[in-house]
């Protein structure tokens, strides 16, 4: 149980260097979205993030949504990483590039949710 707390310190302690440029919303969102992801993994402690970006989308009722995209690699059930793969998060729901139809995830990550270019 110690080591778990350890890890889950350690865990945080790296979250937070990484997020040191960003708002606290948009660090809140951040920490939603890899929660979000790692959820769903067989091996959850194998989570790797890069290249995350927060896009601010301004609703036209005033209110703020925060989208979140980057890149996940984890550890499949063989216990290899599959590679790091584009991911985007936006309010409660995100979706993984291959999880679902292709076309359809790389419209909504280019033209809703991160509006750029999917990373090569």
């Amino acid at each position: 149980m110690t080591t778990k707390i350890a890890l889950a310190f350690l865990l945080a302690a790296f979250a937070a260097a990484a997020l040191g440029d960003m708002t606290d919303d948009e660090q809140t969102h951040v920490l939603r979205a890899k929660h979000f992801f790692i959820d769903r993994l067989k091996d959850p402690d194998s989570a790797q993030f890069r290249n995350l970006v927060v896009r601010k989308i301004f609703k036209d009722n005033g209110t703020v949504l925060y989208n979140v995209c980057g890149e996940i690699n984890a550890k499949n059930s063989f216990g290899g990483y599959v590679g790091f793969r584009p991911f985007y998060f936006s309010g409660d729901w995100g979706e993984v590039l291959g999880e679902n139809n292709i076309e359809a995830f790389k419209l909504i990550y280019t033209e809703v949710v991160c509006t750029t270019p999917l990373p090569e």
